[in-house]
């Protein structure tokens, strides 16, 4: 089944913006949409909840393209799949 949606704990370095991270993985085949929270701001790091939502999210894909950035997947605190609608749909 195709992943829908996944929610990530994710460190990422205070010098790459924001918006930046969020566009680049918009990018990745599979996704639709991407949002960001801030939840914690350290001097040097900030510990984001990533929301990606899509047709089909090729998690490891996801992962990779973080590690390029600098960021830290510390962990996937939510997953939802959805069932492939007949005729490809």
């Amino acid at each position: 089944m195709p992943i829908a949606k996944i929610v990530l704990d994710v460190l990422k370095p205070r010098e790459l913006p924001l918006t930046s991270l969020v566009e680049r993985l918009c990018q990745l085949e599979g996704v639709e949409a991407v949002s960001a929270d801030v939840i914690e701001v350290d001097a040097m790091t900030e510990t984001l909840k990533l929301t990606v939502e899509g047709t089909a999210i090729d998690v490891g894909r996801v992962a990779r393209e973080l590690d390029s950035m600098g960021c830290a997947l510390r962990s996937i605190d939510s997953v939802a799949a959805r069932r492939a609608r007949a005729g490809g749909r």
